[in-house]
């Protein structure tokens, strides 16, 4: 069953199966109050997200994370290349509500496909601007998908994403949409890369924001959890009991 958990997922409920990947220091920060986060985990570590990338369908982030480090989210493994379905892999996903992304971003500028979920415009001057901007995402050959309300509902994108034939999804954010996933209860697997190191402070990242629960009882719990060691840093895996 966890050799084909993904395929399992998706026959059964045609949602992708969804892992939220998360590197962080041994007090639980994803970057420091300015933001720095590369490099958190060692060379290893990062290997081993890259060989998982390579494993799925699609990574998804949110704008905060493409405006402030501006990735590629590739799959960078030597002899890895991907013949599934004639595509490369992964896909990225952007989760993009007010259609921020910078026009000379690297997921827009760098194979392969790249998916915008953006909220629907309203009416106006301010619709007018987005639509322009949405001409030229367009144009790069990026995919937009659309949403209704202020608030994205990440199950409606699961089953979008099913739709499209996306089997198992990756995400890999900053502190709101980690919580945000976990609150929308996508998430199936989390993978926790913990290095030994220690920021501190309280404005620095936390590795899941949101307002959190008040009470131990009510906090997410994981089962067939796993540890491993990766040079430096310790992994920590184990599939979330919903």
């Amino acid at each position: 069953e966890k050799l084909n958990e993904f395929y399992l997922k998706y026959i059964t409920v045609k949602r992708p199966f969804v892992i939220l990947k998360v590197a962080m220091t041994l007090d639980g920060k994803i970057a420091t109050p300015e933001g720095e986060s590369k490099w958190i985990t060692g060379e290893k570590a990062r290997h081993a997200v890259h060989k998982l990338r390579n494993s799925v369908d699609a990574v998804m982030t949110a704008i905060g994370t493409v405006k402030a480090d501006d990735p590629e989210l590739t799959a960078r493994v030597k002899g890895a290349g991907d013949k599934r379905q004639g595509a490369t892999r992964p896909v990225r996903i952007v989760i993009d509500p007010d259609l921020e992304v910078p026009l000379e971003a690297k997921v827009l500028k760098t194979p392969p496909e790249t998916i915008i979920v953006t909220r629907q415009s309203a009416k106006g001057s301010r619709q007018q601007a987005l639509e322009g901007k949405k001409r030229h995402v367009l144009d790069t050959g990026v995919q937009i998908i659309e949403y209704e309300g202020d608030k994205l509902d990440l199950g409606l994108l699961m089953s979008s994403l099913g739709e499209l034939g996306i089997t198992s999804v990756l995400t890999e954010g900053g502190s709101s949409l980690n919580a945000y996933a976990l609150e929308q209860g996508i998430v199936d697997k989390v993978m926790f890369f913990i290095s030994p190191k220690i920021i501190g402070g309280k404005e620095s990242y936390p590795a899941v924001g949101g307002s959190g629960f008040r009470r131990l009882k009510d906090a997410y719990r994981l089962r067939d959890i796993s540890v491993r060691r990766l040079g430096e840093d310790i992994l920590i895996e184990g599939y979330v009991v919903k």
